[in-house]
Parts: structure tokens; sequence; C-alpha cells
């Protein structure tokens, strides 16, 4: 029998692609949450071609960056790492208009861009992915 589809196209223009009907690429963000200055924010700057957003969530309202953007959370009822807690593990109630999310913990360094983290979890067929890292001195 034979098949009489068309054979599928891909092109790439800006940030939209074709594949037999034009699509919004997924929406990614990377996050992080620092809570009750238990810590000195770092300020990591990763290769971006501006497709994912970079958002911390804090109480701090002093903090600022060039690269991430600020989300000061209202005062709640939970200490900081509750507080902290709670956003890392609902990112669908926080970031709900993302299809994709990516958590780092403040202290953590990626080696990769974002870009290839996010390539590299089945090109977002699974709803959880855990890194292994090492420890470093610094």
């Amino acid at each position: 029998m034979k098949n009489n589809k068309p054979p599928e196209q891909n092109i790439s223009i800006g940030r939209w692609r074709w594949t037999s009907r034009w699509r919004k690429p997924r929406r990614r963000v990377v996050y992080t949450c620092l809570f009750g200055h238990s810590e000195p924010f770092s300020d990591w700057r990763y290769e971006s071609d501006g497709s994912i957003d970079f958002v911390c969530f804090t109480d701090d309202p002093s903090l600022s960056s060039s690269f991430w953007h600020m989300h000061l959370m209202p005062p709640c009822l939970l200490d900081p790492g509750r507080a902290s807690k709670r956003i890392k593990h609902l990112p669908h109630k926080y970031l709900a208009s993302y299809d994709e999310s990516l958590y780092l913990d403040n202290t953590v360094r990626l080696r990769l861009p974002p870009a290839a983290m996010f390539a590299s979890s089945s090109g977002g067929m699974c709803s959880s992915a855990s890194v292994t890292y090492t420890a470093v001195r610094v």
C-alpha cells in the first residue's frame, strides 16, 4: 500500500518552526530561589539566545541582577527553607506560562548551556529529570 502523505518539512524562521503547520516553540525557564538571607546571591550568567528566561524568586527587595529577572515574593508564614521548597516543587503553579522548567540551586553553576540541558531531557518528553553532580571546593 502506497503512502500518499507528503514528506514532512522542517523550516525554521526566527523562533517559529514549520512542521506541517506553524507552531510556537516551547517556552523554557531556568529558575532559582533565595529566601531568608541564608547565602549571597550567585549571579551566574549563562549562554542564552533569548529563548530561555532566567527567574529568581526571592523575599529580598534589595537583590538585583542584569541577567536574572527578580520576582519578589510577598511575606508568608513559612520559614525560608520551606518557602523555597514550595516554589521548587510547584513550578506548574508559579511558572504556569512555561512549558519546561529547570530548577537550579543558587550555589550550583551549570557547565553546559541550559539549552543543552533542555535538549538532553528527551525533547521535553519526560516530566522529571535529575542530574548527578559532584561537589567542588571553591
